[in-house]
């Protein structure tokens, strides 16, 4: 199990009733993660054109386009 700050809170992200508010929240605490990985994060990039992409992290000359998604059931790429 995670503990600290990032899962701290995450935790609490599982109070806020605002599926919007909760969506930024998530992908500010994602961006987080990433950045403590040492990845450099992009907010809202357009990269992946014409599809949404919320972030992108890289690392070096390896990519990750990341769509988050808060829900109960698995997502896959129609998500």
């Amino acid at each position: 199990m995670l503990r600290g700050p990032l899962s701290a809170d995450f935790e609490r992200l599982r109070a806020v009733t605002n599926a919007y508010h909760r969506g930024r929240k998530f992908e500010q605490l994602l961006e987080r993660l990433f950045q403590q990985a040492h990845l450099r994060v992009d907010r809202d990039a357009g990269i992946a054109a014409p599809r949404q992409t919320d972030l992108v992290a890289r690392y070096g000359d390896v990519w990750y386009l990341i769509e988050a998604k808060w829900q109960n059931a698995p997502a896959d790429v129609d998500v």
